[in-house]
């Protein structure tokens, strides 16, 4: 039998938000919520394909996922409400546990305006930054007047530190952060934030957590003609 050869780009899509105030709690959460015809998992799902081998979605047990977002794999969250970089790391263990990649890109489900371009910028910026394995394990891009986490691109080797910070208690985005700038060398890229290689469609960082954010997503729609992505 033949040996499949390891991906060596995965997407990994963060989906364990409940989204109580746009979707009532309902079980497909914040990625069942629709917008341009489509729900916001296929919106982000579509957005990593052209740059991944592999979607990973990272959803509580009891989260019903809407079907429209392609062949995805699914991986439940071990510590449903623990944030981010709890389902951050179960995501993670289940993409080293296979072996499937060498860079993984990280995107929140809420965040339907993503398109290829960023991903595919974050990852040009992992892949320049790697300096024979002593580079950064975390490109983080600077949108809006702070690191957008939720939207970067990482290694797999992050996730040794990455536990060991959660097994503190902790669960704060920026404390790590700080934790990995500290490192020698440091292992965390905050791209962006000086100005000059500033990350592409600005737009893209749009997080929908609340009605009125539909609103701004809608307009965008229509300033876009409504064509999706």
């Amino acid at each position: 039998m033949s040996h499949q050869p390891p991906s060596r780009r995965a997407g990994l899509i963060l989906a364990g938000g409940r989204g109580r105030r746009l979707a009532g709690g309902a079980p497909q959460g914040k990625a069942g919520v629709t917008t341009a015809g489509r729900s916001f998992l296929a919106h982000v799902a579509a957005a990593l394909w052209p740059v991944v081998d592999e979607v990973v979605v990272v959803a509580t047990a009891d989260t019903v996922l809407p079907t429209d977002a392609g062949p995805v794999t699914v991986v439940h969250d071990g510590a449903p409400g623990a944030g981010p970089l709890a389902a951050l790391a179960d995501g993670l263990e289940w993409i080293v546990a296979a072996g499937r990649a060498e860079a993984v890109v990280v995107a929140a489900v809420d965040m339907p305006l993503l398109t290829a371009d960023l991903p595919r910028w974050l990852l040009a910026r992992l892949a320049a930054a790697d300096a024979g394995g002593q580079g950064p394990w975390w490109i983080v891009p600077w949108a809006d007047g702070h690191p957008q986490v939720l939207a970067s691109a990482l290694r797999p080797a992050l996730l040794p530190s990455l536990r060991a910070f959660l097994a503190t208690g902790r669960r704060d985005l920026r404390g790590y952060l700080g934790i990995l700038q500290g490192l020698v060398p440091p292992r965390v890229h905050v791209v962006g934030a000086a100005g000059g290689d500033v990350p592409p469609a600005p737009e893209a960082f749009l997080d929908v957590d609340e009605p009125a954010d539909l609103d701004r997503l809608a307009a965008v729609w229509r300033r876009r003609g409504a064509a999706g992505i």
